[in-house]
């Protein structure tokens, strides 16, 4: 029971590592027409900056849902499939 909930908590903070890195590496950027997000799949919301302000923790979320999504995608990869393959490959 305690090494699950200490796989778990591993994972919840790898994930939290990626989504933080990914974030990093591919920022929303800010010109002078508004917020502009650089990781985004879709059609791409382009709000005014004054928009924007007006509902900042909106589009913030909205922005926010690529980066869990491939967070998530890259952390089962990354841990979840390499023991997959070792127990194969033995």
């Amino acid at each position: 029971m305690l090494r699950r909930i200490g796989l778990c908590a591993a994972g919840l903070v790898y994930w939290a590592l990626v989504v933080h890195f990914l974030r990093s590496a591919c920022p929303v950027f800010f010109d002078g027409a508004g917020p502009m997000p650089s990781f985004y799949g879709g059609r791409m919301p382009m709000p005014t900056l004054g928009d924007y302000y007006a509902r900042q923790d909106y589009y913030d979320a909205l922005y926010l849902r690529p980066y869990l999504v491939a967070g998530l995608v890259i952390t089962a990869i990354g841990s979840d499939l390499p023991p997959l393959l070792l127990r194969h490959w033995n």
